[in-house]
């Protein structure tokens, strides 16, 4: 991939809003518009962990560190795409 691909190739559709259809036309933005949101959604939820506690429900469990680090590899991809 060369340094201007990820501006110009279509990323996945990247749902912001609860959906409740299955079926649903979604837009496109490119790999970076997608990589921008991620990291978006990652540096504001991650203010939500102050401390190294869990968040756990009946489906997930999420520690701060692991999002740390889910961040750090986000952040590093998203600047090699730069």
């Amino acid at each position: 991939m060369t340094h201007q691909q990820p501006h110009r190739i279509p990323g996945i559709p990247y749902v912001t809003v609860p959906e409740r259809n299955f079926v649903k036309q979604y837009t496109r933005g490119t790999v970076a518009s997608v990589y921008d949101m991620i990291e978006k959604d990652l540096l504001e939820g991650i203010t939500l962990f102050l401390n190294d506690k869990s968040y756990c429900s009946s489906k997930i469990s999420f520690y701060q560190s692991g999002g740390l680090c889910f961040c750090f590899e986000i952040l590093f991809v998203q600047e090699r795409l730069r």
